[in-house]
């Protein structure tokens, strides 16, 4: 098994240093990493359009009702069900958010293992730095951001 030793300085006292070694192993597996929302706004290309297919093919991967779909994207289930009906494509900021939101779910099932306990995380309540976050959060850019960041921690053994 590979090992890494570290020296670290720890600060005994105002005075005193004390060095101290510590060896831990490599990991075994990969583990999913958390991308970096800001930095991929800016390199990846924005989708305009997000099809139909593609929502659909989301859509699969966890038990959301239309209705809970239709309050996540901020528009009426009536007019979600249209797009479905027509087949028309998401555009703007509806495009932008089924991107993260396709990003989160795949990062969330990665981490869980599959939608169904993904899903169940996400409905349970939970505390975030002494906050309540929600399954409402899924509803703004910002909140997806927060379940994400909470994924990335637990993917890492961070709790918080």
């Amino acid at each position: 098994m590979n090992t890494k030793t570290k020296d670290v300085y720890l600060c005994v006292n105002y005075l005193q240093m004390a060095n101290i070694s510590y060896t831990y192993p490599e990991p075994q597996q990969h583990l999913p990493m958390a991308e970096e929302p800001q930095m991929l706004y800016l390199t990846e290309p924005q989708q305009q359009q997000y099809s139909i297919a593609r929502f659909e093919a989301v859509q699969k991967l966890v038990g959301f009702s239309q209705a809970e779909w239709a309050a996540i994207l901020n528009i009426s289930l009536k007019t979600l069900q249209r797009y479905l009906k027509q087949g028309t494509a998401f555009g703007g900021l509806h495009a932008e958010h089924l991107q993260q939101l396709a990003r989160v779910i795949g990062f969330g099932i990665s981490v869980f293992g599959s939608g169904a306990a993904f899903e169940a995380w996400l409905r349970q309540p939970k505390m975030v730095l002494g906050k309540p976050l929600h399954f409402s959060a899924l509803q703004t850019f910002w909140g997806t951001r927060l379940i994400e960041d909470e994924i990335g921690r637990m993917a890492h053994g961070v709790y918080i």
